[in-house]
């Protein structure tokens, strides 16, 4: 229910329209639904207010002083039935429908205009408004800001910032990456090297380094077998293509790089890092005549490193890679293991030791086995003898020991044998040591 009113045109209230009416004035309020009213204006002056639909109740008040009466005003009030346009076929709008007192009114979403039939909705283009930084795409109701090759947005939504690709597996660049702005970026090289025709691999002018990102392959010092130069650095990096691999590294049996002095490297030397760069955790300095352990990285990319000091050089050495499904470097700290399944100290190859702690790894062969190997692929256990790694001829570290290790090791894959049906490796860290290993069944 709401009230239609209407107001005679023989019409004049002291003061003058449009004015503050501060003398006689005709006042009409509405209510809220609750026991305050609302104003809904203030007349006066000679031209009457408009027709005006109002809910009920109203409340009408007229006001004079004691001076200039005029005539008056004359109110018409009619009591209308409410009808809801919006519930017949949502009043004909194209989005939405408001009812208002007597009528309606065609809404539209955010995003969009109402046309000039007052029904219709069209979408607004807002790339004609908003400002993007780069690209801009209109969508139905919205927009979205976009960004040219090499640049992403920012966080504001609008506004595109460079990527740089050398943040990205090095950009692909076996050496040195230098980024540019926009979707570009450079490859370079160390000194002694020179840029693939690739754009991104390396090759030495003198045959020393490389750039590897093949499954297996070899690489040698230079003049393997013969004598290596003298003052020189040779750099590899290997790269496995699939990202979900790590790799075995194996040192043939001839090998001598001089110079091996109290356990340390001094003169010559091969370092390998698990990693992309000399900054990864490095898995050992080698030189002597003892090739060391054969071993896994954690990841699929390594590092090598050769440096030959001025004087007295050797045959050199020979690493052969492959990629395995190898350690990730998250090993449990003992348990049941598998034949050819890896295991080590927990965080390898990282030094890092957090408390002392004792692991305790067993294995117990196949039926169709006779016996059991434990083979070591990398061994540097440090302090002897507060650091120890202990192999039991049985399945606990109750049956009779065959071998106690500690230190560094610079042999060849050790392999201790046994022709019972289970062996047991007990490892005790009291300081920073690492290793890996394995049980095979035979």
């Amino acid at each position: 229910m709401y009230l239609e009113l209407s107001f005679d045109p023989y019409y004049h209230i002291q003061g003058t329209y449009g004015s503050a009416c501060t003398t006689d004035s005709l006042q009409i309020f509405q209510s809220n639904g609750t026991d305050e009213w609302m104003m809904m204006g203030k007349y006066c002056g000679r031209f009457p207010p408009a027709a005006m639909e109002v809910s009920s109740p109203v409340r009408v008040c007229f006001y004079s002083n004691q001076k200039h009466n005029k005539k008056g005003f004359g109110m018409i009030y009619t009591c209308k039935e409410e009808n809801d346009e919006c519930k017949v076929g949502n009043g004909g709008c194209n989005q939405n429908c408001v009812n208002t007192l007597g009528s309606y009114e065609c809404k539209c979403e955010v995003g969009y205009e109402i046309m000039e039939d007052n029904k219709t909705c069209a979408d607004i283009d807002e790339c004609g408004i908003v400002v993007c930084g780069q690209l801009c795409h209109n969508t139905e109701g919205s927009f979205m800001c976009g960004c040219h090759d090499g640049y992403e947005l920012d966080e504001d939504g609008t506004s595109c910032i460079d990527i740089d690709e050398c943040t990205v597996s090095n950009g692909g660049c076996a050496h040195d990456c230098t980024n540019h702005i926009g979707f570009s970026h450079e490859c370079g090289c160390f000194h002694g090297y020179q840029l693939h025709e690739d754009g991104k691999s390396c090759v030495a002018f003198d045959g020393c380094g490389g750039y590897f990102t093949t499954s297996s392959g070899i690489l040698t010092s230079p003049n393997y077998p013969n004598k290596y130069p003298d003052s020189t650095d040779c750099l590899w990096r290997i790269v496995i293509p699939e990202t979900n691999k790590a790799m075995r590294l194996v040192f043939s049996s001839t090998f001598y790089l001089k110079g091996i002095k109290n356990g340390r490297c001094p003169y010559d030397y091969v370092e390998v890092f698990n990693g992309n760069s000399s900054s990864s955790v490095s898995m050992g300095e080698f030189c002597g005549r003892d090739p060391p352990a054969s071993f896994f990285t954690s990841t699929n990319e390594a590092l090598i490193l050769f440096h030959s000091n001025h004087r007295r050089g050797a045959l050199g050495f020979e690493l052969s890679f492959e990629a395995v499904d190898g350690p990730t470097g998250t090993f449990e700290c003992g348990g049941n293991m598998s034949s050819g399944e890896v295991f080590g100290t927990p965080g390898f190859p990282s030094y890092q030791l957090n408390t002392t702690y004792k692991c305790t790894w067993y294995h117990h062969h196949q039926a169709n086995s006779t016996s059991v190997e434990f083979r070591i692929s990398f061994f540097d256990l440090g302090d002897c003898p507060s650091n120890e790694l202990r192999v039991y001829d049985g399945e606990t570290s109750q049956a009779p020991q065959l071998t106690s290790l500690c230190g560094p090791l610079q042999d060849s894959d050790l392999v201790t044998s046994t022709h019972g049906s289970a062996l047991t490796v007990e490892v005790v860290l009291v300081t920073a040591g690492r290793f890996l290993g394995e049980f095979l069944d035979v």
